[in-house]
C-alpha cells in the first residue's frame, strides 16, 4: 500500500525555514554560552568558595559566627553566605563586618535585613570595594544583636576539615574545625598558582 504513494516532497520553497530551525537550535546553546563567557570577563570574580553545605551552625542569637580567610587581592566586592530561615519570614537585622584578624580593625561594616532571605538560599552582601592587604588574615563576621528565638536565622557550614589550609570558621572567639558556606568575590581576578590554589593561603590553626 505504501508503495503506491510518492512520499518525496519539494523543499526548495521552505529551505529557508529548515535552515532557520537549525540556526535557532544552535543559538539556544551558543547564545547563553557567549553571554556566560563575556560575563566571566568582568568583575566581580569568584575568588574563594569553601565548599558544599553539610549542616547548620547555631542561630545568630547571642553569638557571632565568622569565617577567617587570607586574600591575594587588594579590593573585595562582596561576600555570599548560605542561610537557613527556619522556614519562616524573619524581620531582623544582620550585621556584617570585615575585620583584620590580628588587630580587630574593622575594614567594612554594613547591615542587611533578613525579611527577604530565602530558606536554604544564598545571600549576597555588598562590601563596596573594601580595601584589604594581600597576605593578611581577615575574618567576615555575622551577628544579630536584636535576634530572638522566633526571629533569627542561622548559617550553613561545611563538613569537618582534616586541615584548615584555606580558612576556618569561628563561633565567638573559638576556632572551629569547619568552614561556613562562604563565597568571596573580588574586583580583581585571581589565578591559580603552582600549588593549584586560587591565591588563598592560610596557616593551619589548632582547633580548640
Amino acid at each position: 500500500h505504501f508503495c503506491e504513494h510518492d512520499f518525496k516532497a519539494d523543499v526548495s520553497k521552505c529551505i529557508g525555514w529548515v535552515r532557520a530551525r537549525f540556526l535557532v537550535g544552535v543559538g539556544i546553546f551558543v547564545i547563553p554560552a557567549v553571554i556566560c563567557f563575556v560575563a566571566a570577563l568582568f568583575p566581580p570574580y569568584l575568588a574563594y568558595e569553601t565548599g558544599d553545605r553539610y549542616t547548620i551552625t547555631g542561630p545568630l542569637l547571642e553569638q557571632t559566627v565568622s569565617q577567617a580567610f587570607v586574600t591575594s587581592v587588594s579590593e573585595l566586592d562582596s561576600v555570599s553566605v548560605m542561610v537557613a530561615t527556619y522556614n519562616r519570614k524573619n524581620d531582623v537585622d544582620i550585621e556584617v563586618r570585615i575585620v583584620e584578624n590580628d588587630t580587630d580593625k574593622v575594614i567594612h561594616s554594613s547591615t542587611v535585613n533578613a525579611k527577604n532571605f530565602e530558606d536554604n538560599g544564598w545571600v549576597n552582601i555588598d562590601l563596596k570595594g573594601a580595601k584589604v592587604e594581600p597576605g593578611t588574615v581577615y575574618r567576615a563576621e555575622f551577628c544579630s544583636k536584636e535576634a530572638t528565638a522566633d526571629n533569627c536565622i542561622t548559617l550553613y557550614r561545611t563538613e569537618e576539615c582534616e586541615d584548615l589550609l584555606f580558612g576556618y570558621a569561628m563561633i565567638d572567639d573559638e576556632v572551629q574545625d569547619f568552614n561556613i558556606c562562604f563565597k568571596l568575590f573580588a574586583t580583581e581576578k585571581t589565578f591559580k598558582d603552582e600549588s593549584g590554589l586560587f591565591g588563598w593561603v592560610i596557616e593551619e590553626k589548632e582547633v580548640e
